[in-house]
């Protein structure tokens, strides 16, 4: 195989020494044709390019000669045009003049029109004027009528209102309502103090009865205490004796008892007998006993320690009773004090003295029901004063109203007489102006008769000036369009003409190009494509760098083969030398395996003959060792560990079997007292007794020394907590008090509340001067405001329970307040009041306007706007403004 592929490396290479000649002359060939390429593709575009230019050139020169023909039509049809409608030159070519005419001539017709439509109109208004003036001195006549019959009802209502007394009427109100007030506070007085006398005596029978339960109850947790020593002394002394008998009971002594042999010394005593050798032992008939015994006196000492539970829970509880028994009857005591000295002070007791209790109820409900009469019959007569008020308000309003519509009436008298004559003058001013446009309208259209000579074109015109405006504009407009496109055509003619000549010359030129562009072409394509035909015997017109490279991949081939062939070779050859170094290897190893394998089952051999002479019993042989040497680790450790547990028990033993030859001996040493056992008996009791008492003691006084050191600790804990917490809140609660909002509210409100006392202050003053019986003052920690009334013992009120002049003097006294407020060093001397008179009864408006004079004579101007008519009386100086015809009016200053 290494000598094949060395051979096909040298036929790859002859091969490509025998083609190296024929590669050059084709690598010749290539060069060429690659040198006449260029030009040949050069010629093909100048070709092209020849051909197109000729091509263009001529269908340029074919446009131009249709589009001449063209020209030459339209332009005989604009001239046969404008022959046709040679009557329109004149007005086309001096069209601006006469569309100026046409429009101010039409602009005139429309206001001819309008101004005849506005001679009717206004006629027609004139006409409707005149019936409203008729209409609107009927309506006067008949308001003055309303008037006086309105005047007439109010002087009515007036003096049926003066009939009654409201002072007499509202001061029996206020001793019945004082009266009533006073029956029924004295009422619940009496029922209050009733009640707590009542409930004082049932505290005290509960109270009696609860100290004779504390009594029993004391009495019963002494003798539960006493009985607890003897019921403890009499189970420690059960336990300790079933203590014993367990003992004697236990395993190890019937174990002993078990093993005893008749004539044999007892290991314990040393006795020769043993009764109980045999059968059951008296110890556990009484184990048995001793148990139930252990069990009754544990029963009996936890049912006296729950005893004397339940018996201080119900003395903790009586007692606790008994102090809130105390407690409440102290709060009864002084609250029954305190009602006494009320009632004593109540000016109903004194008609109580000679009543009996049983009969002060009914005595109360008859008073009650007698001061309801006497309120009812007061509401009744307030009611007719309210009708009656209501009427004299009615009648108020329906003569307000009557006034107003009195005015109505004269003003709409005036306004229709004003109405009327400004539709005369009108009627007049359109007639004038219907005569000066018909002037202007002849004028323009003598001006627009040289426009169309010969023609009788005005009553075209006067059918539809707008129409006829717009069929001038349009021909002449298309007669000027006609005339442009007939100068245009002309000298867009003569270009063509000249274009055309230009082109013809141009499209023989381009002809001539193109037959020296195609013979150019023609001599190159022939020499080129004899060029590529000899390529094409080469090789069968392959590319040269192709064959060059299939040549050298051959060669590369081959050689690549060869040397894969040699690296096989030589792997080869080191292969067989390793596997015989193995092979050597792998003989000396078994040679020494199988001597060792020798020496070791001699030793074996050796090991169990000397294994089966140490041991007796059965001999160990090859397959009981196989059997032993299969278990595993775990089988070795569980079989040490219970040799371990074998020898940790027999120790054990052997302590224990010590420990108790040891107590024996210490017993036997140990002697008893000499006292008889009750005796012993006896002291113990009482000694353990003292003892739990003693002990009971000592946990109580530790108890309640730990709870006052804690209680203590806590209460100093919390002085100082609250000391600290005093100190930094101090400052916070002021914060507070003064600010206390994080929105700013209160301050503000704070604010606001010192800003509307300084101008209460203010407006107090000022309204002492206008009404002594009323003060304002502020609802406190609001803006509100009240009415404090005087003349009825400093009554608050509601600022809405004013009348109308009394809300109009408040509201008088907050403004002149607000002023001087607003005015520390500036007086302020004027004042304005803006209406709100109209909506005051007479007596209101005559305590208004005092007010107002009052205010004059202190040296202010006050200046009233309304138009209430009443108040034309009381002012010096007046300044009336009336309404005249047109939209105007006229302002005069009267003097009264």
């Amino acid at each position: 195989a290494l000598a094949q592929a060395a051979r096909a490396v040298a036929q790859a290479e002859q091969a490509r020494t025998a083609a190296s000649a024929d590669l050059d002359r084709a690598k010749a060939l290539d060069a060429e044709i690659a040198t006449l390429a260029p030009s040949h593709d050069e010629a093909a575009k100048a070709l092209i390019s020849a051909r197109e230019a000729e091509t263009k050139t001529r269908r340029q020169l074919a446009d131009r000669q249709t589009e001449r023909d063209q020209t030459v039509q339209h332009l005989q049809t604009v001239q046969d045009w404008l022959a046709i409608h040679a009557v329109w030159q004149t007005l086309a070519q001096d069209w601006p003049r006469w569309d100026t005419l046409f429009g101010q001539a039409a602009n005139i017709q429309s206001d001819l029109r309008e101004t005849e439509q506005a001679i009717a109109a206004h006629r027609q208004d004139e006409k409707t004027r005149r019936q409203a003036r008729n209409e609107a001195g009927v309506a006067l006549t008949r308001a003055a009528a309303a008037l006086q019959s309105a005047e007439t009802r109010l002087r009515e209502a007036v003096q049926g209102l003066a009939g009654f007394d409201t002072e007499a009427l509202a001061a029996r109100r206020t001793t019945a309502e004082t009266r009533r007030d006073q029956l029924v506070g004295a009422e619940r007085l009496w029922n209050a103090l009733a009640g707590s006398l009542g409930r004082q005596r049932e505290l005290d029978d509960e109270a009696g009865a609860l100290q004779e339960k504390l009594v029993q109850a004391e009495a019963a947790l002494a003798r539960t205490l006493a009985d607890q020593p003897t019921a403890a002394a009499r189970l420690e002394q059960a336990e300790k004796s079933l203590k014993t008998a367990e003992a004697a009971c236990a395993k190890s002594v019937e174990t002993l008892r078990e093993n005893l042999v008749a004539g044999s010394p007892c290991p314990v005593c040393g006795a020769t007998e043993h009764p109980y050798a045999a059968g059951d032992a008296p110890s556990r008939a009484l184990l048995a006993g001793l148990k139930i015994e252990v069990d009754a006196c544990r029963k009996a000492l936890d049912k006296l320690v729950a005893n004397e539970a339940t018996h201080k829970a119900n003395l903790d509880g009586g007692r606790q009773r008994l102090a809130a028994l105390v407690g409440e009857r102290e709060r009864l005591t002084t609250a029954i004090q305190r009602d006494g000295d009320a009632w004593n002070a109540q000016p109903v007791a004194a008609e109580l003295a000679a009543v009996a209790p049983v009969d002060r109820p009914a005595w109360f409900a008859a008073q009650q029901q007698s001061v309801r009469e006497q309120l009812a019959a007061i509401a009744g007569e307030e009611d007719a004063q309210r009708r009656a008020s209501q009427d004299r308000n009615e009648t108020q309003m329906a003569r307000d109203q009557a006034q107003r519509r009195y005015s109505a009436a004269q003003d709409a008298l005036n306004a229709a007489q004003t109405q009327l004559d400004q539709a005369a003058q009108a009627v007049r001013a359109a007639s004038e102006r219907h005569a000066e446009t018909l002037q202007q309208l002849s004028e323009r259209l003598s001006a627009l008769d040289v426009a169309f000579p010969g023609q009788d074109w005005r009553p075209d015109w006067e059918i539809d000036p707008v129409a006829f405006h717009r069929d001038q504009r349009e021909r002449a407009a298309r007669w000027n369009t006609q005339g442009k496109t007939s100068e245009q055509l002309q000298i867009q003619l003569g270009t063509l003409e000249i274009e055309i000549e230009n082109l013809t010359a141009a499209a023989a030129e381009k002809t001539a190009q193109l037959d020296r562009a195609t013979a150019s072409f023609k001599r190159i394509d022939d020499t080129l494509q004899d060029k590529r035909r000899q390529r094409q015997t080469w090789f069968d017109g392959r590319p040269v760098a192709e064959v060059e490279t299939v040549l050298a991949q051959a060669i590369e081939d081959a050689r690549a083969l060869f040397q894969q062939q040699d690296q096989m070779a030589r792997q080869a050859a080191q292969a067989e030398a390793s596997a015989d170094a193995v092979l050597q290897q792998a003989r000396q190893t078994f040679v020494a395996s199988q001597q060792a394998a020798d020496q070791a089952g001699l030793a074996l051999n050796a090991w169990i003959a000397a294994f089966n002479a140490r041991h007796d019993g059965e001999p160990l042989d090859y397959p009981r060792l196989r059997a032993l040497l299969a278990h595993d680790g775990d089988w070795l450790t569980r079989e040490r560990e219970a040799l371990r547990a074998l020898a940790d028990a027999v120790q054990n033993a052997e302590t224990v079997l010590q420990e108790r030859r040891s107590q024996r001996e210490a017993h036997e040493r140990t002697r008893a007292s000499p006292d008889p056992m009750d005796v012993v008996q006896a002291a113990r009791v009482q000694i353990a007794a003292e003892l739990e008492h003693a002990r009971q003691r000592a946990i109580q006084a530790e108890l309640d020394l730990r709870r006052d050191d804690e209680r203590r600790a806590g209460a100093a804990a919390l002085q100082a907590d609250i000391a600290r917490q005093e100190t930094s809140s101090r400052l916070w609660a002021q914060l507070n008090e003064l600010i206390g909002s994080a929105d700013g509210r209160k301050f503000r409100n704070y604010a606001q509340q010192l800003t509307l006392d300084v101008l209460l202050g203010y407006a107090n003053r000022h309204l002492t001067g206008l009404s002594r019986r009323y003060r304002l003052e502020r609802v406190r920690d609001a803006l509100a405001l009240m009415v404090v009334d005087q003349d009825m013992g400093d009554e608050y009120r509601s600022v809405h329970s004013l009348s109308g002049g009394e809300s109009f003097l408040v509201s008088l006294a907050l403004a002149l307040g607000l002023a001087s407020l607003s005015s520390n060093r500036v007086r302020v001397e004027s004042l304005f009041i803006d209406e709100g008179f109209g909506s005051l009864d007479a007596d209101t408006l005559r305590v208004a306007m005092d007010a107002l004079d009052n205010l004059q004579a202190q040296g202010r101007k006050v200046g009233v706007i309304s138009h209430v008519q009443e108040m034309t009386e009381r002012i010096g100086i007046q300044i009336q403004v009336r309404r005249q015809a047109g939209g105007q009016s006229r302002v005069e200053v009267r003097s009264a």
